[in-house]
């Protein structure tokens, strides 16, 4: 299996693209030929193969990787593997479908003091729907949906743990309904339908760019954060409507109701 070293350039893009549109299917990293790389401090570089990345090495980083070109998200399902070495108060994740003006050069804004809430990879990136993963002690993790780089409530404790062989997640997107299945084979699936904006008028445009944000604050250690297996492909999906007795939850910048599935 390929195997390589991303080499550190601290705060700077490692690849610049002209970017243009596509629709097609996206299977794997595919070796990252298509992707652009961001990292914002001076830590061990991502390592990556051909269809994973170890976005995260130590303490005090934050990163996000983008397909270099943008994809239609009128409609579309997103899938991938996340893991952890360890789970510790200050790291997690998160899909982020954005129109940042910075495009693939996006780089989230840090990871604060390490006390506070980690910005998980999505702190910062404007014009943005992100699906975050907060780890905390003893291999616990919350979930959440939030808009435009902004943090507030809305992060759910779920039973799926990252930590081990992690859990795969799957997002799908179609007329303004959002669904997410957190599944680690061992506990219960953690699963909602959001009520979200309309994302090619809350972005400006029914295309944008996909990609993943991570961080460790203060407390994460030497213990990776790894994403791989991902899948996302434009098309008609199917969505379960809310149910008639939802509860308003406030995402970001916006206000959307879910419901908990078995």
């Amino acid at each position: 299996m390929k195997f390589f070293l991303l080499k550190t350039i601290a705060i700077a893009a490692l690849v610049f693209v002209t970017h243009h549109t596509t629709n097609a299917q996206v299977n794997g990293f595919g070796g990252f030929a298509d992707w652009t790389y961001r990292q914002g401090d001076t830590g061990v570089a991502a390592s990556v193969e051909d269809n994973a990345i170890t976005i995260t090495t130590g303490t005090r980083q934050f990163r996000n990787v983008w397909l270099n070109d943008r994809q239609n998200i009128e409609s579309f399902t997103a899938s991938f593997r996340y893991q952890s070495e360890g789970s510790n108060t200050g790291m997690g994740a998160s899909f982020i479908v954005h129109n940042d003006p910075d495009g693939a050069n996006a780089l989230s804004d840090g990871v604060g003091n390490g006390f506070g809430p980690p910005n998980l990879g999505f702190g910062g990136i404007d014009s943005s729907l992100g699906v975050l993963f907060a780890l905390g002690n003893n291999r616990s993790a919350s979930t959440g949906v939030l808009r435009d780089g902004r943090f507030g409530s809305g992060l759910t404790a779920i039973a799926p743990s990252a930590s081990g062989d992690g859990f795969d997640v799957t997002v799908s997107y179609e007329n303004a309904r959002l669904s997410l299945l957190v599944d680690d084979g061992a506990n219960t699936p953690f699963s909602q339908t959001l009520i979200v904006p309309d994302l090619a008028i809350a972005l400006g445009s029914n295309e944008a760019y996909i990609g993943f944000g991570a961080s460790a604050g203060n407390f994460a250690g030497t213990q990776p954060q790894r994403i791989s297996n991902f899948r996302f492909q434009s098309g008609t999906v199917a969505i379960p409507e809310p149910s008639a007795g939802v509860a308003m939850l406030v995402l970001g910048s916006f206000v959307g109701c879910w419901r908990k599935r078995a």
